[in-house]
């Protein structure tokens, strides 16, 4: 039966005014027994045990008011009430542990691990050592960013015998280290879970992971085992260049081969490892670049076998082998455009390393294939000097007055003088010892030939290598050597620049079809193999030819297309449009194409741009006022 509440209250104010403090208690607990969950009523009869002396039932009042009002979801007043607990009774380990559980909840992390620190000193104070490393386990789980507890909390857990628990925690806190990159503080609690559990691949793993990638092998070579690196391709690659930087070939080459078998991404990862090497350990480095030119070899990708051999050169300059084996390839690869960049390199290379006999090979090859390019001459003479030859430029007019190519009846790369007299400008390729010291009026000026005059050394002979080493030529010529077709000079040229200029011209034209036929048939051949990505650069090469520009933009196109990414798409769309000799119907299909792309890829404007412009030119091509007006809606929102 319920009570009159109010009659109640007012009976207990009285009692209250009058002093006589236990029978208010009485009435107020009336009260709080007939609605225990009149908190402030409650609160208030706890108040009045504490004017009564009566702690422990003050305590247990603000205690079930506090675990009520949490129920209730009113921590911050929960936290409150075990805080005013606090004051009455400073070790209660109950009220310090749930004060600290609240405070963690509110985000209170201070005055959290100043309960649960306060707990646990009590706890070992009174000699119960579990208990405290019960709540150790709770300080550890506080804040993730507290690596010093959360190690204590896991060799807390350790020694309570929770070992699974204590592994958890430890492998948890490593990984978390790891993503915050700082992989190297997560070498204490990767040990710690060795010494649970030694046969954890995982922990062992990725221990010697951080202690490679530290440079500490000494270290992590325990751990460097077949069974703990398996197949995992970072830990390999740090491991071989580990090995390979310190000297240890054979064990860093074989790594290198477990990498490259079977693993799509490894050549890359060879690839900078190479880069990485290159500066320090050269030799090395050569002995990466050579595998990746055997791997690219053996699956015919020869342009990924040359730029595995340039980008070494990029970095190891004059390297004779290197060079060598990227002439082999652009050979073998029919890389038309790249093989005279690389005899040039390899001639340089000749010269710098003093094997004069070989540069002058390189050299003379150079010269029968490029008459008119004047830094041949400068390694033709380079390499006269690096033999001994007393007067370079004696020696070489004269090998150019025994070569054929460069015979007046054959292909004279120049006139030297006006004369008419075939025996005088015959007589102007075989220098003749000048009289008292004068210069023979009709033999070969080899400054003009080479240029402003300067002066020339055994040494090499710089090539742009931004050019070189991108593989872009200005004339592609044919791969199996052969002398050059005679080239009859112009009537009567007026001087050398007249006829450099006529043979670069007519060199220009015909060699570049070829190659660009050569470059397309290629390109056109991976595409129908699904071979996308190996066919851009073929085709690439093939669309600097007029000739072929749209046919090689198209398809490259198509393959950037299907490859999705469709930016480069509309790049070769804008390269096809403007082919020279296009048809109509090409041109219009062509801007078709464009405009359907620019609006996959959200630039409807754009695309309308095209259409307004194929409109001005071809009316209402295939119903293309149906696009236009459905693109100006978009435009304007409808």
């Amino acid at each position: 039966m319920s009570i009159d509440r109010a009659a109640a209250v007012l009976e207990a104010e009285k009692l209250l005014r009058q002093g006589r403090l236990e029978q208010a208690i009485a009435e107020y607990l009336r009260l709080v027994e007939d609605q225990p969950r009149d908190w402030n009523t409650a609160n208030l009869l706890g108040d009045l045990y504490v004017r009564a002396g009566q702690v422990d039932h003050a305590v247990l009042q603000f205690a079930r008011i506090a675990e009520g009002l949490c129920h209730e979801g009113f921590l911050p007043k929960a936290s409150a009430l075990y805080k005013k607990i606090l004051k009455l009774q400073p070790e209660s380990e109950r009220a310090l542990i749930r004060a600290g559980e609240l405070a963690a909840e509110l985000g209170l992390l201070a005055d959290a691990r100043a309960f649960y620190s306060t707990a646990a000193s009590a706890r070992r104070h009174h000699g119960d050592t579990r208990g405290a490393l019960d709540i150790t386990v709770k300080l550890g789980a506080l804040d993730l960013a507290d690596v010093p507890a959360r190690l204590a909390a896991a060799r807390a857990r350790v020694e309570l015998g929770d070992t699974p628990g204590a592994l958890h925690e430890y492998t948890a806190l490593a990984a978390w280290l790891a993503a915050q990159g700082r992989a190297p503080e997560a070498v204490a609690p990767l040990r710690a879970v060795l010494d649970l559990d030694p046969g954890s691949a995982a922990a062992a793993r990725d221990l010697a992971r951080i202690l490679v990638s530290a440079g500490r092998f000494d270290e992590a070579a325990p751990y460097l085992t077949p069974e703990n690196i398996g197949a995992d391709p970072v830990l390999i690659r740090l491991t071989a260049q580990l090995r390979l930087e310190q000297g240890d070939v054979a064990a860093g080459l074989e790594l290198v081969d477990r990498l490259l078998i079977g693993d799509d991404d490894a050549p890359v990862v060879v690839a900078e490892m190479v880069e990485s090497l290159a500066a320090a350990r050269p030799e090395s480095a050569w002995l990466l670049t050579e595998r990746l030119v055997g791997a690219s070899v053996e699956r015919a990708d020869w342009t990924g076998a040359a730029g595995a051999l340039r980008r070494f050169i990029a970095h190891v300059r004059h390297h004779v082998p290197a060079l060598t084996r990227l002439l082999d390839v652009c050979v073998d690869g029919a890389l038309d455009d790249e093989v005279l960049a690389a005899q040039a390199l390899l001639a340089d290379a000749y010269l710098a390393a003093g094997a004069a006999a070989e540069a002058k090979y390189v050299a003379e090859d150079l010269l029968t294939r490029q008459p008119w390019d004047r830094a041949h001459y400068a390694r033709m003479r380079a390499a006269l000097q690096a033999e001994g030859q007393a007067d370079p430029d004696r020696a070489l007019a004269d090998w150019l007055a025994e070569t054929s190519e460069f015979r007046m009846g054959d292909c004279a790369p120049f006139d030297v003088s006006d004369a008419s007299d075939a025996t005088v400008q015959a007589a102007a390729l075989t220098p003749l010892p000048a009289p008292e010291g004068r210069r023979n009026p009709h033999a070969i000026d080899l400054d003009l030939i080479l240029g402003t005059p300067r002066p020339l050394s055994a040494g090499p002979v710089e090539d742009d290598l931004s050019v070189v080493l991108e593989g872009v030529r200005p004339t592609p010529v044919p791969v199996a050597p052969r002398p050059l077709a005679p080239v009859r000079p112009p009537a009567a040229p007026a001087d050398l620049d007249s006829v450099f200029a006529a043979m670069r011209d007519e060199a220009l034209h015909r060699p570049l079809d070829e190659a660009s036929d050569v470059a397309f048939t290629r390109g056109a051949a991976m595409v129908e193999a699904g071979e996308l990505e190996q066919s851009i650069e073929p085709l690439r090469r093939a669309a600097r030819a007029p000739r072929r520009r749209f046919a090689a933009a198209t398809l490259l196109a198509q393959v950037y297309e299907r490859l999705q990414r469709l930016v480069e798409a509309i790049e070769w769309l804008g390269h096809a449009v403007d082919a020279p000799e296009l048809t109509d119907t090409d041109r219009f299909e062509t801007l078709l194409r464009m405009a359907d792309l620019l609006e996959q890829t959200g630039e409807p404007a754009s695309a309308l741009a095209v259409c307004l412009e194929l409109q001005a030119d071809a009316g209402n091509y295939k119903d293309l006022s149906v696009r236009i007006a459905r693109l100006s809606r978009a435009q304007a929102g409808g």
